[in-house]
């Protein structure tokens, strides 16, 4: 995964740095390679390539049907994600970095320009 804009977090003490990487401004898409399907308020996922299903949480399935609409940058997904669930930006912006790097990595999204 394409990882954009750099910036240092040190510990209190000021004694090591550690690097941080946000992904920004990266566009997500739907990868051809898949079809899916709501039931019960669940997307049902097959990965084409692999045979492989997966399923989604709701928040989940949130960000994959804002990705149906049209691709869309990190930042313009955590803005959907906070306006429509009761979560804090910390856990917002680190679960939805999970989300992507395991769509990605299992070629259910790809990165456009």
């Amino acid at each position: 995964m394409k990882k954009i804009k750099k910036g240092d977090k040190k510990n209190k003490k000021g004694n090591f740095t550690i690097k941080t990487y946000k992904i920004m401004e990266t566009k997500y898409a739907l990868s051809e390679q898949q079809i899916s399907s709501t039931l019960q308020e669940e997307n049902i996922i097959l990965q084409l390539n692999k045979g492989i299903y997966y399923t989604m949480n709701e928040v989940g399935t949130f960000i994959w049907d804002l990705l149906k609409i049209s691709p869309l940058q990190f930042e313009e997904i955590v803005e959907q994600v906070q306006d429509n669930f009761d979560v804090d930006d910390d856990t917002c912006r680190k679960d939805i970095e999970i989300v992507i790097q395991d769509l990605t990595k299992a070629e259910l999204l790809v990165q456009v320009i």
